[in-house]
């Protein structure tokens, strides 16, 4: 499991082939498991709904479409079900546990944010100059790193953006954060900060809120004498420490920047919200053209028409829209409502025993880094289908004396 997830963070993107290659190994790893065809089999739903139903959608799409070459065609069918596929490795999750998984998954996150606060702050520092970085991050699918381009009368060592592919996955890391401690919450936190995105603030505030939300109950928090004084001395370090104060205008620079992209999202005026409109625009366009496309899908080959980018696009920034071009609208309803349905069915055991806060962390940071996902889009990336694959574990952790009952 350390490997399987060291290569999902690492290689996030996949341009190093890393991941591919320890996930290969995870599954043949499992494939020598007694029982993991059992744990298929308890699993065959998730399974159906979002590996088995668009293989046949797909399948159908690229043998159907004459226009189409058949490599061409399966090549970008594999690209849709790419995550999925991670499905296979549900008994990998079963075997490690979910709590141990979810120790796992912090950790990571909680590394990648602290190397996103030292990127920023080696360049804060002028130590080094992320702009020169930026061709290699795109160049190996990292994300982006480099220089804000909309504050030019911001000073450049104000503007670094480390916006790491990983990093936006930082919203499921804060759910799992709030349960474990006010340290690991705050890392998430300035990572989050730093990463300058809109809609992963949003999913942050989301997680936030509802953590106190569904933690009705000072006593839930356990903030003994202990917990109590590390919080201060980690309060006095980040005061003090001239690392961490080199950071402040920058977090503060950051902050102004994010709630003016706020502003005009509400003006419907910035380049992001009018491309995504765009992206609607195209897509009612071609299902006015052929409206049964609205039921099945077009497949994962064809592309819409973006009136503000003047070109066709195959991949939006929009997840829900991605797979209802695909596969159709009923399936992108499906497969949202199959992930949310998911976290209600963890949810509903929460009068359990042995229900812990960490589940409801895990509860919090999936659905707030599902819909936060949704416009980036990591809805439909590999983390989701872990978010998903460490919901289910521990579900069937929580319920198994029923099964055994029941057997």
């Amino acid at each position: 499991m350390g490997l399987f997830l060291l290569g999902n963070f690492i290689d996030f993107g996949g341009a190093f082939r890393i991941k591919l290659g320890l996930t290969i190994l995870a599954l043949m790893w499992i494939l020598t498991r007694h029982n993991t065809l059992r744990i298929w089999f308890k699993c065959r739903s998730d399974l159906f709904v979002l590996l088995g139903i668009p293989l046949v959608l797909g399948l159908t799409h690229v043998t159907t479409n004459p226009s189409l070459g058949m490599s061409e065609g399966l090549r970008n069918l594999y690209n849709t079900i790419s995550a999925p596929l991670l499905l296979l490795l549900l008994p990998l999750f079963h075997l490690t546990g979910a709590s141990r998984t979810q120790r796992m998954i912090l950790v990571g996150m909680g590394i990648v944010a602290l190397a996103m606060i030292t990127l920023a702050a080696l360049h804060v520092g002028g130590a080094i100059r992320l702009d020169k970085y930026t061709a290699w991050a795109q160049r190996y699918r990292v994300g982006f790193i480099g220089i804000d381009p909309r504050q030019p009368e911001v000073p450049a060592n104000l503007r670094p953006v480390v916006a790491p592919r990983v990093g936006f996955t930082l919203v499921l890391g804060l759910g799992l954060a709030l349960a474990a401690s006010w340290t690991w919450t705050g890392l998430m936190i300035l990572g989050l900060v730093l990463l300058m995105s809109r809609g992963m603030w949003l999913g942050a505030m989301l997680a936030v809120g509802l953590w106190f939300l569904l933690n009705r109950y000072p006593r839930r928090l356990k903030l003994t004498k202990r917990k109590l004084l590390v919080g201060l001395m980690i309060l006095m370090a980040v005061i003090t420490l001239p690392f961490l104060i080199n950071l402040k205008p920058l977090i503060i620079n950051n902050a102004k920047e994010i709630i003016f992209r706020f502003s005009e999202v509400r003006r419907v005026s910035d380049l992001n919200t009018q491309i995504r409109i765009g992206h609607l625009d195209g897509y009612k366009e071609i299902i006015t053209s052929r409206p049964i496309g609205a039921l099945v899908g077009f497949g994962p080959s064809v592309g819409i028409f973006n009136p503000i980018l003047e070109t066709d696009v195959k991949s939006t920034e929009i997840a829900a829209l991605n797979l209802a071009l695909w596969y159709g609208i009923p399936y992108s309803l499906l497969y949202s409502g199959w992930l949310f349905g998911s976290a209600w069915q963890l949810w509903r055991l929460r009068r359990r025993p042995d229900y812990t806060r960490e589940d409801t962390g895990l509860i919090i940071g999936a659905v707030a880094f599902w819909i936060a996902g949704n416009t980036n889009p990591l809805m439909t990336s590999p983390m989701s289908i872990i978010a998903l694959m460490l919901i289910r574990t521990r579900t069937l952790e929580l319920t198994a004396h029923d099964s055994n009952l029941n057997s």
